[in-house]
C-alpha cells in the first residue's frame, strides 16, 4: 500500500480539520498545507513511516508503521506492496515515481476557500499505465485509482495505490494513523473499478435485444416481402386484391401519433387521436402487396389470373406487428420534415426550443457536485450576471410544455368530437395515453438504473448510480403509476428519475381534462367550462402563494427564509416545484388557448395591427420580466414576505400566458416572422424525438461528467461546446430509442387494440 504516500494527505486533513481552521484565522491550516508542497518535508515523512531499517519485524520483514499494522486488519499483500512502493520511491524507480506523479496534488485550504472546489482527481491513465504502458518493464505491482473522501470537510483526493489494497485496507490504515494524533475524521475510500453486471442489467439488455430482433425481423419483412410489387410486375401474374386491409401508409399513423406526448412531441394533429378515426394518407411507396400463398391462387387455363381469398385476421395482425418494427418505414416517417395541411407547425418550434433551453440549464446545473473546479465562479461570478439569468430560469421551459400539452389535448379532442358528433371512446382515451407513454418511459428508467452502471469508469460514478438505482428499486412503481411527484410525500426532485416529475403532473392533468373539454364542447355548458378554468387557475395561484408564505420561501438572491418551519424537512423536500396544485395554472392556460384555436377552426384571425403589436409587446415583456425581475435583488436583505409569496404564486401563470399568446398568434396567422421561424420544417423531426430527448438528456449529462477523468473549468465558451455536444448526442440516442422502442410500441398497441367504434 502507498501508505507513505498517504501521509501528506493525512497532514492536509489534520490541517483542514484543525480547530483554528474554522475561524477566520487560517494560518494554522495554511502552515500545514505548506508542508505538503515541500519535498524535503515529504522525504522526512517517508523516513518516519519506514522507521528504523535495522528494526525489521521478523514475521513480516517490514519496518515502521507497516510492521505495526501486520495482522491488524490490513492484508499482508497490501502492506508488503506499500512498503515496497515507499522504498522504491526513495530509490527513484520509474514505476514508483509514475505512481506518485499520478496522484492529485493535495489542496491548499485557501484554494478551496476561494474556488469552492474540494475535488482533486488522480491521473487515471497515468496510474493504470504503470504496468500497461510497457508490459515488458519489471514492475512488482499493478496500480489502481482510489479516492479518499472526507465528508465533514468536503474534500476528495485521488490517489494511485497498489491494486492489492482494498478500500477497507486503506480505511484501516488511515484511521490507525489518525488515531495516533487523537484525531477522528469521517474518511472513507472509493476505488475506481469496473462494475460487474447484475441480473437487472442483463434483463434490460435482453429486453433491448428483443426489440432489436423485432427491428431486424420487421425491416427484413418490409424490404423482402412488402416491397415486391416491382417484381410482381415483371412476372406474368396479375395481383388484383391481395393487399392487406389498412396496408397503405403502413406505419405513418403510429409515427404521427407521437403527438400523444402532447407537451413534448410533435403537433401533427391529423393523426388518429385516441384511436377513434384513422385518416389514411397517401403512400410515397408503390402499392404494398402481401406475399401470395399457394392456397390462395387458382391457375386458370392459359391466363395467370389470381383468385384470392380474404386475408386471415392473424395474417393482418402479424403484418401490422412486423411493420411496426420496420426501421426503413419508421425512419422515413420520423425524419420526414413535410408538414400536413392541418399541422400546428409553430408549436413544434416552441417545444424543441424549450427542450434546448432545459438542456442548456441542466448542462450548467449538473456540474455542481460532479466535476466543476470553479464552483464560486459559476454560482456567484458569471452566474450572477444578468444575461445568465436566462439560463438559470430555464425551468420555465417546463411551463411551456404544460401550456402546449393542455392546448393540444383540448384542441385535438374537441376537433375529434366535432367530427364524431361529440362521441369519444373515453376508455381508450386513457388507455392509449398510458400505453403510448409508458413503454419507452420504463425502458429509459431501466437504462438509467441498470445499463449505465457497468459502462465506463469514473470518480464517484459507481456510488452516484448505485444511489439512483437504490431509490428506483424502492419507488419505481410510483413512476409506473405517474405519482412520483407525490409519493413519498412531500417528495423531492431527487427521487427516481427526478426530472420525470413533469410526466407525473402531465398525466394527472390529462386525467381530469375531459371534464373541462366536455363542458367547453357543449354550447349550453360552455360558460361553466370557462368558469372551471378560471377557478382552477386562480385557486392554483392562491394555493401556491399560501404555501410559499407558510413555509417562508423567499425570492431573488436572498438565500435565507422568513421562518424556520422548513427545518423539520429534508433540505431537498419539495412543497411547490413539482406539486400539481401549484403547476396546473400553466396547464389551464393551454386548455383555454386550445379552446380558442378550436373555436376558430384553424381560420386566420384578423387582429388589427396595433392590437397585434400590443399583444406581442405585452407577452414578450411579461415573459422577460418574469425571467429577469429578481436578478438584481439584494443578497443580504430579503424582499417583503407578502411580495415573495405573491410573486411565487403568479409568476408561472404570467409566463404561461405569454407562451399562450405566442402559440395563439402564430396558429391564427398573426405571428409574422416569429411564426415562420417556429414553423420551420427543421423543427418537425426534432419535435418527434422530444419525448425521448427529455427522458435521456440527464442520462447523457451525468454519464459524461461522472466518467470524465478531469475537472470541468467553467467558461461560457466551454459551456456552449458542452451544451451542443450533449444536445447532438441526446437527439441521436433519442432517434435510436424512438425507432427501437417508441414507434414499435405505438404500432403494436394499434395492432392489438385495433380501430374502435364511435361510442
Amino acid at each position: 500500500m502507498s501508505c507513505g504516500l498517504l501521509l501528506p494527505f493525512i497532514v492536509v486533513l489534520v490541517g483542514f480539520s484543525w480547530p483554528g481552521c474554522h475561524s477566520q484565522d487560517l494560518s494554522i491550516a495554511v502552515e500545514f498545507s505548506e508542508i505538503v508542497f515541500a519535498d524535503v518535508s515529504q522525504l522526512n515523512l517517508y523516513l518516519t513511516m519506514l522507521g528504523n531499517f535495522t528494526d525489521v519485524d521478523p514475521e513480516s520483514g517490514l519496518t515502521g508503521i507497516f510492521a505495526d499494522l501486520w495482522g491488524k486488519g490490513v492484508s499482508d499483500e497490501c502492506l508488503t506492496d506499500g512498503w515496497t512502493l515507499i522504498t522504491d520511491t526513495l530509490q527513484f524507480k520509474e514505476y514508483a515515481l509514475q505512481m506518485r506523479a499520478a496522484q492529485s496534488h493535495p489542496p491548499r485550504l485557501t484554494t478551496m476557500a476561494f474556488t469552492g472546489n474540494g475535488k482533486y482527481l488522480a491521473n487515471y491513465e497515468l496510474c493504470l499505465g504503470v504496468k500497461e504502458d510497457d508490459p515488458t518493464r519489471e514492475v512488482p505491482m499493478t496500480a489502481k485509482v482510489c479516492d479518499m473522501n472526507e465528508y465533514v470537510i468536503g474534500v476528495q483526493i485521488g490517489m494511485c495505490v497498489p491494486s492489492s489494497c482494498s478500500e477497507s485496507d486503506l480505511y484501516v490504515f488511515i484511521n490507525t494513523v489518525l488515531s495516533k494524533y487523537n484525531f477522528i475524521s469521517g474518511v472513507y475510500f472509493s476505488c475506481l473499478t469496473k462494475y460487474q453486471w447484475t441480473w437487472d442489467t442483463i434483463f434490460v439488455t435482453c429486453l433491448l435485444s428483443l426489440f432489436a430482433i423485432g427491428v431486424i425481423c420487421g425491416t427484413t419483412y418490409d424490404l423482402g416481402f412488402r416491397r415486391l410489387p416491382s417484381k410482381a410486375k415483371d412476372s406474368t401474374q396479375v395481383v388484383s386484391s391481395n393487399v392487406l386491409p389498412n396496408a397503405k401508409q403502413p406505419q405513418q399513423n403510429q409515427v404521427l401519433e407521437l403527438n400523444e406526448r402532447d407537451g413534448l412531441s410533435s403537433a401533427e394533429n391529423d393523426a388518429d387521436k385516441y384511436g377513434a378515426i384513422v385518416k389514411e394518407g397517401p403512400d410515397n411507396h408503390e402499392p404494398i402487396v402481401a406475399p401470395v400463398e399457394n392456397n390462395d391462387v387458382e391457375a386458370s387455363g392459359a391466363g395467370n389470373k389470381v383468385a384470392e381469398k380474404k386475408p386471415r385476421k392473424r395474417d393482418v395482425l402479424l403484418d401490422k406487428i412486423l411493420m411496426s418494427f420496420s426501421i426503413v418505414t419508421n425512419g422515413s416517417q420520423v425524419l420526414q420534415a413535410k408538414k400536413s395541411s392541418a399541422n400546428l407547425g409553430a408549436l413544434n418550434g416552441l417545444r424543441v426550443l424549450s427542450m434546448f433551453w432545459i438542456i442548456l440549464y441542466h448542462t450548467a446545473y449538473f456540474l455542481f457536485g460532479t466535476r466543476l473546479d470553479n464552483v464560486y465562479h459559476l454560482s456567484s461570478g458569471v452566474g450572477g450576471e444578468v444575461w445568465f439569468e436566462f439560463i438559470w430560469e430555464a425551468p420555465f421551459g417546463v411551463d411551456t410544455f404544460f401550456v402546449l400539452s393542455g392546448l393540444l389535448v383540448t384542441y385535438l379532442t374537441m376537433k375529434q368530437m366535432d367530427k364524431s358528433d361529440g362521441r369519444i371512446n373515453w376508455v381508450l382515451f386513457y388507455v392509449h395515453r398510458y400505453v403510448r407513454l409508458t413503454p419507452v418511459y420504463m425502458i429509459c428508467l431501466g437504462i438509467w438504473t441498470s445499463l449505465l452502471l457497468p459502462i465506463g469508469i469514473g470518480s464517484n460514478k459507481t456510488e452516484s448510480f448505485i444511489a439512483a438505482r437504490t431509490i428506483c428499486k424502492e419507488y419505481w412503481w410510483t413512476n409506473l403509476l405517474y405519482i412520483n411527484n407525490l409519493v413519498p410525500y412531500p417528495g423531492s426532485v431527487n427521487l427516481c428519475m427526478g426530472w420525470t416529475w413533469y410526466l407525473a403532473n402531465d398525466m394527472q392533468f390529462f386525467i381530469f381534462t375531459p371534464i373541462v373539454i366536455f363542458l367547453l364542447f357543449k354550447p349550453k355548458r360552455r360558460r361553466y367550462g370557462l368558469l372551471v378554468l378560471v377557478c382552477v387557475t386562480v385557486g392554483s395561484c392562491i394555493v401556491t402563494a399560501a404555501v410559499a408564505g407558510y413555509w417562508g420561501f423567499t425570492v431573488g438572491n436572498y438565500s435565507g427564509q422568513y421562518n424556520n418551519r422548513s427545518d423539520d424537512f429534508p433540505p431537498d423536500a419539495d412543497r411547490i416545484y413539482a406539486k400539481p396544485w401549484c403547476r396546473v395554472q400553466s396547464y389551464t392556460v393551454g386548455v383555454f388557448v386550445g379552446y380558442l384555436i378550436y373555436k376558430y377552426r384553424g381560420r386566420k384571425v384578423c387582429i388589427p395591427l396595433i392590437w397585434n403589436l400590443l399583444g406581442w409587446v405585452l407577452a414578450l415583456g411579461t415573459m422577460v420580466t418574469v425571467l429577469l425581475a429578481m436578478s438584481g435583488t439584494s443578497e443580504t436583505e430579503p424582499l417583503p414576505q407578502w411580495f415573495a409569496a405573491t410573486w411565487l404564486g403568479i409568476r408561472r401563470f404570467l409566463f404561461a400566458a405569454g407562451v399562450g399568446w405566442v402559440a395563439f398568434a402564430c396558429v391564427t396567422g398573426n405571428g409574422g416572422p416569429v411564426d415562420k421561424f417556429l414553423s420551420w420544417n427543421f423543427w418537425l423531426p426534432m419535435a418527434r424525438l422530444n419525448y425521448c430527448a427529455y427522458l435521456l438528456h440527464p442520462c447523457v449529462i451525468f454519464h459524461f461528467l461522472l466518467t470524465k477523468k478531469a475537472m470541468f473549468h467553467y467558461t461560457p465558451y466551454e459551456h456552449m461546446v458542452f451544451f451542443f455536444g450533449v444536445t447532438v448526442v441526446t437527439y441521436l440516442l433519442s432517434l435510436f430509442i424512438t425507432l427501437l422502442v417508441e414507434v414499435p410500441s405505438i404500432g403494436i398497441e394499434k395492432a392489438l387494440l385495433g380501430r374502435p367504434s364511435r361510442k
